[in-house]
């Protein structure tokens, strides 16, 4: 009935190149592919389900000396590699590569993931289970840690609109994509108390019952902060994500650092929803 995709936009330009550019964004992608590597790929190797296929975009002019690592992610074979010209050709040419994976389906998922970023062993499955055979149907994993990599320390926090959504389509339309917005930009994904308790949002599933990502928190991040929702308390094994980690736990004064209302809110409704809903 349908076919599942998970997205990655591995280094795909922005910005014309000049030598001190190039230089940088050369640095920013050896540091990628170590993150890449020790974070987001076990995951992916670990999903409950093999039913998937990722597309993983690099940039055309990726230096040679990336050349064996991408040799390496061709030999698995839920993974496909493509190379375009900067951030503007990938926009306009990755629903045409769904297409033409999916041209034997009614219906495709897609899915966004960074490439620092982990899933649950379940996330892929999850997502299938929600499912639904309806045009522009979203569905989010709205539940996750962050993990800061300098302690290993966890934070949980839901999150509706998350980076980790996904978008259903019909293939006998014009594909709208999953990154023709923002993540956070999607109508359907604005999470209300008594439309979710009350079963009647038509427009979006979330998936609450437990985190289902970790958005990996190092030197790189330029947008995303540890101290989001509460702090995990006792230690975690995160062998789940495909990781030999154990978190630190930490401790109740911690909580402090915790204080942005607008999450907090979110933190609760969810909370409700998740405990009334079934």
């Amino acid at each position: 009935m349908f076919a599942h995709f998970v997205i990655t936009q591995f280094n795909l330009k922005r910005f014309p190149l000049s030598m001190q550019s190039e230089h940088k964004w050369t640095n920013w992608t050896r540091e990628r592919v170590k993150l890449f590597q020790e974070y987001c790929l076990p995951s992916f190797m670990n999903q409950t389900t093999k039913n998937f296929k990722w597309l993983i975009y690099f940039d055309v002019d990726t230096p040679s000396e990336f050349n064996p690592f991408l040799e390496r992610l061709k030999q698995l074979d839920f993974i496909h590699v493509y190379k375009a010209d900067g951030h503007e050709e990938f926009i306009s040419r990755y629903r045409r590569d769904l297409k033409e994976l999916a041209k034997e389906k009614e219906w495709i998922i897609e899915t966004r993931c960074d490439n620092d970023d982990c899933l649950h062993q379940d996330a892929i499955a999850t997502i299938q289970r929600l499912f639904k055979p309806q045009n522009q149907f979203m569905i989010s994993l709205a539940s996750g840690y962050t993990l800061n990599t300098q302690n290993n320390k966890l934070s949980h926090y839901f999150y509706p609109g998350s980076p980790f959504m996904s978008i259903v389509e019909q293939t006998n339309r014009e594909l709208t994509g999953i990154f023709k917005k923002e993540h956070s930009h999607w109508d359907g994904l604005q999470f209300g108390l008594v439309k979710e308790l009350s079963h009647k949002n038509k427009l979006a599933a979330f998936a609450l019952e437990k985190p289902y990502w970790i958005q990996v928190i190092h030197q790189q991040n330029v947008r995303n902060s540890f101290h989001r929702g509460l702090p995990v308390l006792r230690p975690q094994n995160l062998n789940q994500f495909g990781l030999q980690i154990t978190s630190t736990k930490q401790a109740l004064t911690s909580l402090p650092k915790y204080t942005n209302y607008v999450i907090w809110k979110r933190y609760l409704k969810c909370t409700i929803v998740r405990l009334f809903s079934n």
